[in-house]
């Protein structure tokens, strides 16, 4: 990599990658993706290796600011953007809440909605930083938590990168509700949902039904989710008991009995 390219933003998934990747060689702007000591340089054209983060000559990083900015994307939390987002994305979403709590039988909540398209689009193209900020502005709107609630759900529905950040930005004020909401999802939703919020499990504030969807997961027949529900067991610091996801049932069953007696006693 030339010494004098300069780092523009990180992108933490491969659709964020790919619409950055994009906006760049659309605009001529050369640029260099970099996870390691020896990154390569490509002048408008893709890599086939995969980077994280965006660098460009100094000279051009202005310009690239501009133009990922003008494509909705930041590399830092910008306020300008994020008013911007507020105004135009989440405040509208706010005024139609009925009609997001209403959506088709059988279709995702929200999902159709073109706002709530435009927020997740949002999520996901722009790095932790901006998120985080428009996450918290959110919090501070009057229905905002009930939005990034159903946010969750659909990221978790997505398996989105994103969905860790969310959590953690919700975990302070979880209602029954919400939690009673994750149980379900996390034991009777398509395994791509159950898998993310398996996942995110120890980012919620620990409690009975919390263990009761830990346990599920370990008791599943898929082997994928026991191993998600066996890393989010790790995660919360609980003593596995032995509980090994490829032991026979019987063995897996008698750790989880232990687990839910020793839980039960704290």
């Amino acid at each position: 990599m030339e010494p004098s390219f300069v780092k523009l933003t990180t992108a933490t998934n491969p659709y964020q990658r790919s619409v950055i990747e994009e906006i760049l060689q659309s605009a001529g702007i050369p640029y260099a993706r970099y996870d390691g000591p020896a990154p390569t340089v490509y002048i408008a054209s893709a890599s086939p290796l995969a980077f994280e983060e965006f660098r460009v000559p100094p000279e051009r990083l202005q310009e690239a600011k501009d133009t990922l900015c003008a494509h909705g994307i930041v590399c830092e939390a910008s306020e300008p953007l994020l008013s911007r987002a507020i105004e135009e994305i989440i405040r509208p979403l706010l005024s139609a809440a009925p009609e997001r709590a209403e959506p088709e039988a059988g279709a995702p909540e929200g999902a159709d909605h073109p706002g709530m398209k435009r927020l997740q689009r949002f999520v996901r193209v722009n790095n932790r930083e901006t998120v985080r900020a428009l996450f918290d502005a959110v919090l501070a709107e009057g229905g905002g938590r009930d939005l990034l609630e159903a946010l969750f759900f659909q990221l978790a529905r997505e398996g989105s990168a994103s969905l860790n950040l969310l959590a953690r930005s919700l975990r302070n004020g979880m209602n029954a509700a919400f939690v009673d909401r994750f149980q379900s999802e996390a034991t009777l939703g398509a395994k791509k949902t159950r898998l993310a919020l398996l996942g995110v499990l120890a980012e919620i504030p620990k409690n009975r039904t919390l263990v009761l969807t830990l346990a599920a997961g370990l008791r599943d027949r898929d082997g994928e989710i026991r191993e998600a529900a066996s890393e989010a067991l790790f995660a919360l610091n609980l003593r596995d008991f032995g509980y090994d996801p490829s032991d026979p049932p019987g063995e897996r069953e008698s750790a989880v009995q232990r687990l839910l007696a020793e839980t039960e006693r704290a």
